[in-house]
């Protein structure tokens, strides 16, 4: 057993008391102790069971653009290790100390669609729906699958191909914010970073054990291109259905 495997099997119970509080949490919902809002518009999330990167920009921004076509919408993010604090609406020459990083390349990206940060999603969502006209007629969560104050119309979680949910641990022995069991809220699943080597079916039968989802395969290939002077990646989805 190497340091890793020592240091992860000492942290299991300190994991345990983690996850038993968040089963608790996801209990409270379930019963409605803990209240759900739902709004006049359909919410869709976009979010991770785990902590740590899946490609969740770049595939919030592909579906963005494919809603897009067909509905009037806009994107509420957290703002994650912005400066700013509170409700802002993210501009396409905003400072992203003040909107972060994610919301402002998410911006420079679709620069017709309203793009806002806020901690409180309930706020923030109460806020567009108030202040933009016309109103949105659909609004994407950035990383809100375990934000349950907000009942989605529909939730999208992703996982990467080289590091699956089905394969981890709860905090802080693993990187899991909750019980892989929880996929179950979820309405599909994309499993990104694919590459060709990847056992498909290994992995559909893994998933399919916990929920019964749609299941999504995505790759990325990488372009760089100049953005307001500064070099950046743009990212193009390839997304398989199987």
């Amino acid at each position: 057993m190497n340091s890793s495997s020592i240091i992860r099997f000492l942290l299991l119970p300190i994991s345990g008391l983690y996850g038993g509080v968040v089963w608790i949490r996801n209990r409270m919902f379930d019963l409605g102790i803990l209240r759900q809002d739902e709004f006049p518009v359909p919410t869709v999330v976009i979010g991770n069971i785990s902590v740590g990167g899946t490609g969740k920009t770049p595939h919030l921004i592909h579906l963005a653009k494919k809603l897009q076509a067909h509905y009037s919408i806009a994107i509420l993010s957290r703002g994650y290790l912005r400066k700013s604090k509170g409700f802002r609406y993210v501009l396409e020459d905003d400072n992203p100390r003040l909107s972060g990083d994610e919301p402002l390349e998410i911006k420079n990206h679709l620069p017709d669609v309203i793009v806002a940060t806020d901690g409180n999603r309930r706020r923030g969502i109460s806020r567009i729906l108030k202040e933009v006209k016309p109103r949105p007629e659909l609004i994407l969560l950035d990383d809100g699958f375990q934000h349950r104050w907000i009942k989605p119309a529909f939730s999208l979680v992703l996982t990467r191909a080289d590091h699956l949910f089905t394969e981890d641990t709860i905090l802080p022995s693993g990187s899991l914010r909750e019980s892989k069991k929880e996929i179950r809220r979820a309405h599909a699943v994309c499993v990104t970073g694919c590459t060709p080597d990847i056992d498909i079916v290994r992995i559909k039968q893994a998933i399919q054990k916990l929920a019964k989802q749609k299941i999504f395969f995505s790759k990325i290939i990488y372009h760089i291109v100049l953005i307001n002077n500064r070099i950046m990646f743009f990212q193009l989805l390839v997304q398989q259905i199987l």
